[in-house]
């Protein structure tokens, strides 16, 4: 949605004060972990990058990215939205050697040209 929104020429918008932390994660990450999953291990484990980034700093990014001028707007928080979202991939890590080597900051470019070839809504 940020990179639409930029895309369009408009601020992104972030719900409360953006320091709200979610775990990005790229999908071939989580399709190696699968992977390396099948036949070691089972049980329930979580999958993610393991690593924290906020609504602020992703917002940044995607800004500096796209050489976009504009800051984001913060509207009032959404009632029963998580403060914390990052996925615990010890166990992974532990059964079947999961580590994802993927970084949100490489990737972006991914995203953006994803964003641009969907069709316009």
């Amino acid at each position: 949605i940020f990179v639409t929104r930029l895309l369009r020429g408009e601020a992104p918008i972030i719900f409360g004060d953006g320091l709200q932390e979610r775990d990005f994660v790229h999908v071939g990450d989580i399709s190696d972990g699968v992977v390396a999953s099948l036949g070691r291990a089972t049980g329930t484990f979580n999958l993610g990058s393991g690593r924290a980034t906020s609504l602020n700093a992703l917002s940044q990014l995607l800004i500096r990215q796209l050489d976009a001028t504009l800051a984001p707007a913060h509207e009032p928080a959404r009632d029963g939205e998580l403060r914390f979202s990052v996925a615990d991939i010890s166990a992974a890590r532990a059964a079947f050697g999961y580590a994802p080597h993927r970084t949100l900051e490489a990737h972006l470019d991914e995203v953006i040209a994803d964003v641009k070839a969907r069709p316009s809504r």
